[in-house]
């Protein structure tokens, strides 16, 4: 998944492409600090620099190496139990965050000292769960090679649909469900000869309860609205002209008799399906608190005189100080960071910059910065078949309406807000991604051939491009450019 590239003696590892406005940014990030990590694991495990620079994650491959070996070594000293015992903690965590957000609406209408007594409080927060942000890597990382090596020592040869088949997990998340929501509404339509014109009320009805319980996951990570009974419409016409069969999963109770574990192997694949549950999850709930949020944050743009839109390229400790008064929000930055803007955790040290900071940042550790990719795109199947179609690079929701039917979706990793594209794309490719990645379980929802971890797709091929997709041996081939 990781791309290693060269900036003087930092050895930049590139982990993500993420659009992020600032404030979502600093309060899903800024708790991968030894300081978080002690308080809410118990464990000194914060990231010695990490990196966004305009929609670009890094991380040092030192700091890479640091945590490795500090899991490695705890995991050497406890076990499994230590997985567990993180999980666990999140798991609190995130239920802390889901409740504290809901009682956002509740300081609509309180002081300015009080909203910023909330907001400080929700901000602590959201960096206990952020402690999650990065630390799945080599959780996920791990697992994956324990249940990868015991599958090679009983001589498998499937390895990568036996490692998705162990490790799917029990029950479904927030997206899969979403996606069925849709497919069953859609087979109404059909079964009751349902109008798609908004007229008939059984279907607005329908469509009603499910942007109640799913419309926050087009929020994202700019705090936007719900899907729209617009946007669902189009998404139920799109569904109806489908003609494909479901995905089965099945499989599992024949592979377990088959593989015949011992026990320390099933408590590792028990693990390993909590662990591919929550780190969907746990985006999952970043996206469902900033969506609980955003009439607080119309409400605090409000009384500091500036726009929404404003607001959110604000760091939570500018929209403390602005509440407390401060801080001016006329003279905080904001125009600079729609152009461009920076944010790293460096020792501890948590910083948001643009203008002429950014440009001195990246001279100062990324001047030497340099990308060199090959000639073809490899990766990994998520799910196997093979078709051909136009590109279309999908970077960030702003991209989607490009995507038409039987397009080829391109982007550096899918998110929950990406759903609709995707049902229109014959197949998926993506820079990043492993085998319990978002795309990868889409794709074998809707049964799509899907080819990730290119690495460098979304550079190497462009907008109209004709691509074939091998998702069998995991090739992406350009035939032409249109």
């Amino acid at each position: 998944m990781n791309k290693a590239v060269s900036g003087k003696s930092y050895g930049w590892i590139k982990i993500v492409e993420r659009q992020n406005c600032p404030l979502f940014l600093n309060l899903i990030c800024s708790g991968m600090t030894d300081e978080y990590t002690k308080k809410i694991l118990g464990e000194e495990l914060g990231y010695d620099f990490y990196v966004y620079l305009n929609g670009e994650v890094y991380i040092s491959s030192e700091s890479s190496k640091n945590i490795e070996k500090k899991f490695n070594s705890l995991i050497s000293k406890k076990g499994l139990v230590s997985i567990e015992s993180f999980l666990e903690k999140w798991y609190q965590v995130s239920n802390r965050l889901l409740e504290t957000s809901r009682g956002s609406k509740d300081y609509v209408h309180k002081s300015n000292g009080e909203v910023s007594e909330f907001f400080l409080k929700i901000t602590g927060v959201f960096h206990s769960l952020s402690t999650a942000l990065m630390l799945v890597v080599p959780v996920g990382k791990y697992l994956e090679e324990q249940i990868k090596g015991f599958l090679i020592d009983k001589g498998r040869k499937d390895i990568e649909r036996e490692l998705f088949v162990l490790t799917r997990p029990d029950k479904k998340n927030e997206n899969e469900l979403e996606y069925e929501s849709i497919k069953k509404i859609s087979e109404l339509i059909k079964e009751g000869n349902l109008s798609l014109d908004g007229s008939d009320e059984r279907l607005n009805e329908l469509i009603e309860e499910h942007i109640n319980e799913y419309g926050h996951i087009n929020s994202g990570r700019y705090f936007r609205d719900a899907w729209s009974k617009k946007d669902i419409l189009n998404r139920l016409s799109s569904k109806l002209k489908e003609n494909t069969k479901e995905t089965l999963f099945g499989g599992e109770k024949g592979l377990l008799s088959e593989l015949k574990l011992s026990a320390k192997e099933k408590k590792i694949v028990a693990i390993a399906k909590k662990y591919a549950y929550f780190r969907t999850y746990r985006m999952n709930v970043f996206v469902k608190a900033g969506f609980l949020l955003r009439d607080l944050l119309f409400e605090i743009a409000k009384r500091l005189k500036i726009g929404f839109d404003e607001l959110i390229y604000m760091t939570p400790g500018e929209v403390i100080s602005c509440l407390n008064s401060e801080l001016d929000a006329s003279v905080v930055e904001i125009k600079q960071r729609f152009e461009t803007y920076g944010y790293y955790v460096k020792d501890g040290y948590v910083e948001t910059f643009s203008g002429d900071n950014y440009l001195k940042f990246k001279e100062k550790y990324f001047s030497n910065l340099s990308k060199s990719f090959g000639n073809d795109l490899k990766g990994t199947v998520a799910h196997k078949g093979v078709v051909k179609g136009i590109v279309k690079i999908v970077k960030s929701v702003s991209d989607l309406n490009k995507v038409g039917s039987g397009d080829i979706l391109v982007s550096p990793m899918t998110i929950p807000s990406f759903v609709p594209a995707m049902e229109k794309a014959a197949g998926f490719v993506t820079d990043e991604g492993g085998i319990l990645c978002h795309v990868a379980i889409v794709s074998r929802e809707m049964k799509k051939p899907c080819v990730i971890g290119t690495k460098h797709a979304t550079t190497v091929l462009k907008d109209g491009m004709l691509v074939e997709v091998d998702a069998i041996k995991g090739i992406v081939r350009i035939l032409n450019i249109k």
